[in-house]
């Protein structure tokens, strides 16, 4: 198996080129391929797949031609991740595998299409397209999204916000202390 180690803003991954998704992946392959101390070790795997070839990625396939196969180290499969989606841009680019149309990467990932721009020796991800889920702008930080709903306890009801916590969506609902309700759930 081929693989290559990448690592953006404190984060690292292991990335298995699969361009015609040939590669099964499992939870278990995952886990321990990303085991610190008996296999490559990372904080996630980044599965480099044409979207025409991944059964997630093949509806957005018009608008992004490579989707970003994310796993979490635990081996389960992940929407996006805002680091992993720099180091899989810069990934493409330094192999040759895409360039950048107008400084414009689309990318298509479990969230949708995220839009890498590159600038000189720097990737930006610039937003993440959902139906019904909110963009973030941001350079240096995670993408990330959240369906903000209202919490209720008892026939107190409180809004939610949604707050970037590394790479996961988190809903918090304020309250009383004993009230607050925290999700790590989207929707």
């Amino acid at each position: 198996m081929e693989f290559t180690k990448g690592h953006g803003t404190g984060n690292d991954f292991v990335i298995l080129p699969d361009p015609d998704g040939t590669l099964e992946l499992t939870p278990g392959l995952v886990a321990a391929l990303c085991d610190r101390r008996r296999g490559i070790g990372g904080d996630g795997v980044l599965r480099v797949v044409r979207a025409a070839h991944h059964a997630d990625g093949v509806a957005l396939a018009d608008e992004a031609e490579w989707f970003m196969d994310y796993w979490n180290s635990d081996g389960s499969a992940a929407e996006m991740c805002g680091n992993g989606a720099r180091v899989f841009v810069r990934y493409l680019l330094e192999s040759g595998l895409a360039a950048p149309s107008g400084a414009v990467l689309p990318v298509a990932t479990r969230a949708g299409v995220v839009r890498a721009r590159v600038e000189g020796e720097g990737v930006a991800v610039e937003d993440a397209v959902g139906p019904g889920w909110p963009a973030l702008r941001s350079r240096g930080s995670a993408v990330w999204r959240c369906r903000a709903r209202p919490s209720t306890s008892g026939t107190r009801t409180w809004s939610a916000r949604c707050r970037p916590v590394w790479n996961c969506p988190l809903s918090i609902s304020p309250g009383p202390r004993s009230s607050t309700r925290w999700s790590s759930r989207p929707g």
